[in-house]
């Protein structure tokens, strides 16, 4: 397996509307951070700037203190976690800041051109208890290398804001029953009009009537989510694709008519290639209600 690394400095955060909550969260669930890998030239920056020990900074001193030869920084270590952490997780999350970590282990040295992984495991969640608008996350992250040896392991937790804030009497067991909302993120008394796109643009967006022929578990995914099967007809075809809508039920999506957009191009998604994307409507709080199809149409009939 080959895996594509860019350095950090060229990758651009965009500030965006939070799509994870601590809702979304759930006990044993796993995230892919990604990977990196470690040069000579970064490792011995970080040590020259913030941890200047000899055998971070030369081969010869790393040879001779029986490291081997030269090794990243722990803390170099634990910031590249740290920037995996943020480009896959908390650049959508609805992050609120973190206590601080409870453990933090180097188990072997990192040395240059290693590959180094991320993973993020959710181990428990706590809604607070004063606090109705956040809830915390405890968690491990881990880095392993190319080899797949454990090269940093970590315990700590964070906070996150919940969809919605309650406040009140406390009978529902939070603290507060329901009497008002944050700003949510699909609320359409708060949504701007997006900027104009022209005929030319929408009709070449390819919205087609598909069948849903089967129906997968999709457990890797970072939310709950389908793997859904759509024949779109004889000309298209079958087309597969993942869609955060397990407010249906398998049965209920089974043999139904959905509307996609075909022509988008593929998109990994947590080592799943989605061919096209399902189309819907959007509860204020993100749930995605799919597009009701008249009976009678048939596969592959466009969308105008």
């Amino acid at each position: 397996m080959s895996v594509t690394c860019h350095p950090f400095h060229r990758r651009v955060i965009r500030i965006v509307m939070p799509t994870l909550y601590f809702e979304d969260f759930r006990p044993g669930q796993p995230f892919q951070l990604g990977s990196h890998e470690m040069t000579r030239e970064d490792i011995v920056d970080f040590a020259r700037r913030f941890d200047p020990q000899p055998f971070h900074l030369d081969e010869e001193a790393g040879a001779v203190s029986g490291f081997g030869g030269l090794i990243a920084s722990g803390w170099h270590t634990a910031a590249v976690f740290m920037r995996l952490y943020v480009d896959a997780v908390l650049a959508e999350a609805a992050s609120m800041g973190s206590p601080g970590i409870s453990e933090l282990r180097w188990l072997r040295p990192v040395r240059p051109s290693d590959l180094i992984t991320g993973r993020f495991v959710v181990e428990e969640i706590q809604p607070s208890s004063h606090r109705p608008d956040r809830g915390t996350v405890l968690f491990r992250g881990e880095l392993v290398n190319q080899a797949h040896d454990e090269v940093l392991t970590m315990s700590g937790r964070g906070y996150f804001a919940r969809r919605r804030v309650w406040s009140g009497s406390p009978h529902n067991g939070l603290g507060g029953t329901l009497s008002r909302m944050t700003a949510l993120p699909y609320d359409p008394t708060h949504l701007q009009r997006k900027g104009d796109i022209g005929a030319e643009g929408f009709f070449a967006l390819d919205m087609r009537a598909g069948r849903v022929t089967g129906v997968d578990d999709f457990p890797e995914a970072r939310k709950p989510a389908w793997k859904l099967t759509v024949d779109f007809g004889p000309v298209i075809g079958e087309l597969r694709t993942s869609a955060q809508i397990r407010n249906y039920s398998r049965d209920e999506l089974l043999g139904r008519l959905v509307v996609g957009a075909v022509n988008l191009g593929r998109k990994r998604i947590a080592g799943f290639v989605s061919e096209f994307l399902v189309l819907g409507t959007l509860d204020p709080d993100g749930t995605v209600r799919l597009l009701e199809v008249a009976p009678g149409v048939q596969p592959g009939a466009p969308i105008a």
